[in-house]
């Protein structure tokens, strides 16, 4: 562990040291992204007598100087959600913004307004649907799997298909992570903040 109880005398009191959520705020990272960077050593903190980890204003301040500015924690995690149901799409935007992370979310009702999304920026991240009008799901799924230039977009599908309703469709690439409908927030919830920490990881020198 790197991190040790405080002890009276260390010198090191509120006024110079922060919590972990407000660590996160200021890095613009999750909560989780700063418990991971303290695990790993690259972030000291300590342990109050009350068990809450506080961490150095100095240290936070090391960590930004150093952060890198054209890394991909430069910016936050673009995560484009794809689905015609105007109620889960104003499921999803309620519970991201209740979240907290730092993410920019757009969402589209069908394909082809995703297809475009994605022509502009690409997103890390694609959570889609697969039942759409017009482009659905799966075209759009095959669409980035496809081309190389999309390598580097994760996917995510969450549907109400079957197993034997997907493989009629002509099934899904393989590395494709499909969860089921009713959409599971807590499990998207721990991919955005593995993703983010993965993110992190990455952008360290």
């Amino acid at each position: 562990m790197s991190d040790h109880i405080l002890q009276p005398h260390s010198g090191l009191t509120i006024g110079n040291s922060v919590t972990t959520h407000a660590a996160a705020r200021i890095l613009g990272v999750a909560v989780t992204t700063v418990l991971n960077m303290v695990e790993r050593g690259q972030l000291p903190a300590w342990r109050t007598p009350g068990g809450h980890r506080r961490i150095a204003r100095s240290d936070l301040d090391r960590v930004l100087t150093n952060q890198p500015r054209t890394g991909s924690q430069s910016r936050n995690l673009r995560v484009l959600v794809v689905e015609d149901d105007d109620f889960l799409l104003e499921a999803y935007r309620g519970e991201f913004a209740g979240w907290g992370l730092p993410v920019d979310l757009r969402l589209c009702v069908d394909g082809v307004s995703a297809m475009l999304e994605i022509g502009r920026a690409p997103p890390d991240l694609l959570v889609t649907d697969l039942l759409m009008p017009e482009v659905d799901g799966f075209s759009v799924v095959r669409t980035l799997t496809g081309d190389t230039r999309y390598v580097g977009v994760d996917i995510v599908v969450i549907s109400g298909l079957s197993d034997g309703e997907i493989a009629q469709a002509g099934g899904l690439p393989k590395g494709i992570v499909r969860w089921a409908k009713p959409i599971p927030f807590g499990l998207l919830r721990g991919y955005l903040d593995a993703k983010l920490s993965r993110m992190a990881k990455e952008a360290m020198p």
